[in-house]
């Protein structure tokens, strides 16, 4: 606070010093109070402003979200719709590696089925085969012991 001087007059200060002071006071302090009250209302004016800006960018984020949430639940039902499907599809696939490895081993049973037949039929023809020769060997032996015999005898 200033150290003001007043006029002196009769009784103590001059009255009208003093209400002059006072009324600058009270126009100084009202300058003040009005300057104030004008930050007071432009920072109030501001504040509502990023207020109003900060509820915008909530209300985008909160649309964000729900559309991050709507894009996941999609992706999730995707991935479970397409879990089910390979599933499904490697069963099939499972059924089918299993009946083609049944068809190939009723082939291949077939196949040593022939194969033993085969063998069978062809130890027969060597067994005949055998005895034709042994009887074609008696014979041959027969033959020579004959024509020594004659050729002995002429």
């Amino acid at each position: 606070m200033d150290h003001k001087l007043f006029k002196t007059a009769m009784f103590g200060y001059s009255k009208e010093s003093v209400c002059a002071y006072i009324a600058g006071l009270s126009e100084e302090f009202s300058q003040k109070l009005v300057d104030a009250l004008a930050e007071q209302e432009r920072v109030q004016r501001e504040l509502r402003e990023r207020i109003q800006q900060l509820e915008q960018e909530n209300e985008n984020y909160k649309k964000q979200q729900f559309d991050i949430a709507d894009v996941m639940k999609d992706a999730a039902d995707f991935a479970a719709e397409l879990r089910v499907k390979a599933e499904a599809e490697n069963q099939a696939l499972c059924r089918q590696n299993e009946a083609k490895a049944a068809a190939e081993e009723q082939r291949i049973k077939m196949y040593r089925e022939k194969i033993g037949s085969l063998r069978d039929e062809i130890r027969k023809v060597l067994i005949a085969f055998d005895a034709e020769l042994a009887a074609a060997d008696k014979s041959l032996e027969e033959l020579q012991t004959e024509y020594l015999q004659e050729s002995d005898m002429a």
